[in-house]
């Protein structure tokens, strides 16, 4: 089986309020990323506005899909995160910061597909191993046969934290300035037929989207707004009750920071 992601404990804990008294650890990144936890989804529900003095440095996506996903139609449920882009203007300024991606279960979702329930009891693409896929320029990329998937990780009811660095991923973590966009690549309709095959069902799905000032915590986040979807996706997107402009992500979103 493969190594799974965060502990029932931590999942209580967000609805309980309750710590886990310090034993719960996340997972440790296979690929040589930190092993530290990201921020919580319920901690960073505080944050509203983003005072100027205020120095953010990464990025928080929590997962909002796999409470709507059938587990045994997929290997890769939840959002299916390609890359983060940082940008100024229409010009790409960074991207996820090679190696700087963590991840702990505890969205806001419902629930997490485990092996067993997966297509092929294998929910591979939620694997520890992918975790890092997410940094780095988009590369993500879906096969009609029996070649694996590339480029993306699934984050299956739980959130990953990153910080962003150049337009390779490298260099030091950059700031995230007011009047920058945020754009979240997910693997969805966008990318039939240059990056999936025309058989690729590739639905667009939801996640939120915050500020940290650090990777390792979520006091003072801010959840991003001003949702725009990529025109591929905007049909579906709207059958399923999201609205542009909104707080949530739908497929590949580009959101403002304030």
């Amino acid at each position: 089986m493969h190594m799974k992601l965060g502990s029932l404990c931590f999942a209580l804990s967000l609805v309980t309020g309750l710590g886990c008294g310090g034993d719960d650890e996340p997972v440790n990144n296979t690929d040589g990323g930190s092993s530290d936890k990201p921020a919580t989804a319920s901690d960073a529900a505080r944050g509203d506005t983003a005072p100027a003095a205020v120095k953010y440095t990464a990025i928080m996506i929590v997962d909002r899909d796999t409470d709507n996903v059938m587990c045994s139609a997929t290997n890769g449920p939840g959002a299916d995160i390609d890359a983060v882009e940082l940008q100024m203007g229409t010009t790409t300024v960074g991207v996820g910061k090679l190696m700087s991606a963590s991840f702990a279960m505890g969205g806001t979702t419902t629930m997490t597909c485990m092996d067993a329930q997966c297509r092929g009891a294998d929910c591979k693409y939620s694997d520890a191993m992918y975790l890092q896929r997410i940094t780095g320029p988009r590369d993500g990329r879906s096969f009609p046969d029996a070649t694996p998937d590339e480029g993306y990780f699934s984050l299956n009811g739980g959130r990953v934290a990153l910080e962003i660095g150049d337009a390779t991923g490298n260099g030091t973590a950059m700031e995230i300035k007011s009047g920058m966009k945020v754009k979240v690549w997910e693997v969805d309709k966008s990318y039939i037929p240059s990056r999936a095959p025309m058989s690729c069902v590739c639905a667009p799905e939801r996640f939120e989207v915050y500020l940290l000032t650090s990777r390792t915590t979520s006091v003072g986040a801010v959840k991003l707004g001003g949702a725009t979807f990529d025109p591929a996706n905007s049909a579906m997107c709207t059958s399923m009750g999201m609205q542009a402009g909104g707080l949530e992500g739908c497929g590949t979103t580009t959101f403002t920071v304030p």
